[in-house]
């Protein structure tokens, strides 16, 4: 993917995320037996899970992945992550969405139990397939827009960033606890002019152990983040992420990368358009 300069390259945000990487077709929803509530109700349940609602397990002030350091900045995913939220539990009212939606988690079912490694790249594989990349979908705003889990299950259709939050609902809906995933915003050219690609962070460390990530939606197997890690010394690699922030229900977290160009106010999630920064002016 080409990146252009200047505010424009800036606000292209994750437009075009590994368009070929996603060129895959084949819809795999819609079986299953899960009940949902009628009228697609989803009074006291997690709208994104379907599951009884719990209390956020806390993720670490710091994310370590990538070479980068990204430490808490706010708490609950901030503003977009509500907005993603309030599109999902919009959704749910719909009847034959809330059915596609369930159908389409309870498909998963069977994965649930597996180890956590086996069980992600299961998942990986299978959201992968059954979504369609389309990076146009909600027209010219399509990089800034987050669409639902349920959104992107009835359009059978999404881009990266809906590949990713998908894939954080079915494993949250497996039992994955919160404070092991994270959505992240990273460049996947190695460019530091903007992110242009995003990712689901998955921590397989044992309990009490440091961290330890693998990162799912890179268009291909799941793998582990020092793939993607630039050798300390080393100019160029194969493989490089450049990390800038990452949010889940618990929170959100910024590199200095993401803080110098996002400049986010703490309401404001990873997934908002940069800030318009006010020129220096020049000197006398």
């Amino acid at each position: 993917m080409k990146h252009s300069s200047g505010k424009k390259g800036l606000r292209r945000r994750a437009q075009g995320c590994l368009c070929a990487a996603f060129a895959a077709a084949a819809a795999c929803g819609g079986c299953g037996t899960m009940q949902t509530p009628a009228g697609g109700d989803m009074h006291n349940r997690d709208p994104i899970t379907l599951a009884a609602p719990a209390r956020p397990q806390p993720m670490p002030d710091a994310i370590r992945v990538f070479g980068m350091v990204a430490r808490r900045f706010g708490a609950g995913g901030g503003a977009d992550w509500r907005a993603m939220l309030q599109r999902q539990e919009t959704g749910m009212r719909n009847p034959g969405n809330a059915k596609k939606y369930a159908a389409f988690l309870d498909g998963f079912n069977g994965y649930a139990g597996e180890p956590l490694i086996k069980m992600a790249r299961d998942v990986n594989a299978a959201v992968l397939k059954a979504v369609t990349y389309n990076d146009k979908l909600y027209g010219a705003d399509s990089g800034f827009y987050w669409a639902a889990p349920v959104q992107t299950v009835v359009a059978k259709a999404g881009d990266c960033k809906d590949y990713a939050t998908l894939q954080y609902a079915v494993l949250r809906h497996l039992g994955v606890p919160e404070n092991r995933l994270a959505v992240a915003l990273v460049s996947a050219s190695d460019s530091r002019v903007s992110p242009d690609h995003v990712v689901l962070l998955l921590n397989t460390a044992k309990a009490g152990a440091a961290q330890d990530f693998v990162v799912l939606n890179d268009g291909g197997s799941v793998a582990d983040a020092s793939l993607y890690t630039r050798p300390p010394g080393v100019d160029g690699w194969i493989l490089p992420y450049v990390f800038y922030e990452a949010a889940n229900q618990d929170g959100q977290w910024l590199t200095s990368l993401g803080k110098r160009f996002y400049l986010p106010a703490p309401d404001r999630s990873p997934f908002a358009p940069p800030l318009a920064r006010t020129p220096a002016p020049k000197a006398p």
